[in-house]
Order: C-alpha cells, then sequence, then structure tokens
C-alpha cells in the first residue's frame, strides 16, 4: 500500500497499491500525531481495567458453554463456533457459524470481481468476462462458472475456464 500525499497540510492523501493503482482517496483531514493529547496513565489504567472485564466476561460465559460472536454480538452456545484449526487448546473462533460463513462468502465475492474468465471448449473460446458476465452468456450460474475454473472440471474435460487476474 502507498500513501501519496495530495495536501499534506490539509491532510488529503490518496491511498494505493504498489503499483500505483488507486485503492480509495481520503480527504478529510487527518490528524498530526503531535495535536492529538498524549497517552496518560489514567487512560492505560481505565484500558487496562475494561481488557480485564472484558476477559472476566468472557471467561464466564465459557464457564457456562457459550460465547459471544464478534461479528453479531449474540451469545451463542459453543456448538455455533467452528473449532480453531491452528490451535489445539479446545478454543473456537470469535465468529459464530452463520457470520463465519457470511464472512468468507464477502471475501470470495470481493475477490472475484476483479477476477475475469475465459471459458473454452477444447481450442474454442466460448465467453470471456466476470463470472457473472460468463454466466448469463452460457445460461448457467456464477457458481458453474468458477467451478470450470476448478482443477475437477480440468480433469474431466468438456468445458473450462481460466480465471485471469486484472
Amino acid at each position: 500500500m502507498q500513501i501519496t500525499w495530495i495536501d499534506r497540510e490539509a491532510g488529503i492523501y490518496r491511498l494505493g497499491d504498489k503499483h500505483g493503482d488507486l485503492i480509495d482517496n481520503w480527504s478529510h483531514p487527518i490528524k498530526n500525531m503531535v495535536d492529538a493529547p498524549p497517552i496518560d496513565d489514567a487512560f492505560r489504567k481505565r484500558r487496562s481495567e475494561k481488557r480485564d472485564q472484558m476477559a472476566r466476561e468472557r471467561e464466564e460465559l465459557l464457564a457456562q458453554g457459550l460465547q459471544k460472536c464478534c461479528m453479531c454480538g449474540e451469545v451463542k452456545p459453543l456448538d455455533a463456533f467452528y473449532p480453531r484449526s491452528s490451535r489445539h487448546d479446545g478454543t473456537y473462533n470469535s465468529r459464530c457459524k452463520e457470520c463465519q460463513r457470511e464472512y468468507n462468502r464477502n471475501r470470495r465475492l470481493a475477490k472475484d470481481e476483479h477476477c475475469q474468465y475465459v471459458v473454452y471448449d477444447g481450442d474454442v473460446i466460448i465467453a470471456i468476462g466476470t463470472a457473472e458476465e460468463c454466466a448469463s452468456r452460457l445460461s448457467v450460474k456464477e457458481s458453474t462458472v468458477r467451478w470450470y475454473a476448478s482443477a475437477s472440471a480440468h480433469r474431466k474435460g468438456g468445458i473450462c475456464a481460466e480465471k485471469v487476474d486484472v
């Protein structure tokens, strides 16, 4: 990520990727660290007390076999959470299964927006475009176009696709 200052005094900058492509424009004033209030001991104490209180609440819920989802904020039984695969100490993910599915779906769709597909049958190109565009041309679902780009579709033969990042 690269920040390009348009007007440093006014705090207006442009956020781009490493190639200089525009990711986002920000035109609100950024607070200079010099102007920020200093962090005093009272603030550190309040922050520490709040963290301790949250940890106590989390422990109380776990003792009852419950956990609070960090996305929807609902308290649910531990069955509603996936176990953490990276740890073997019996802890659970912070998102419930429903929120985790929604999060994964949104990530996949956001990632898929930047991809183009080239759908072909043998040596003949059938469609080129996003998954939505190819699906409408071929009268199939978007998920089918994504499947055409999978290793399973390539092993089966027939209609296949290649994913091309734009």
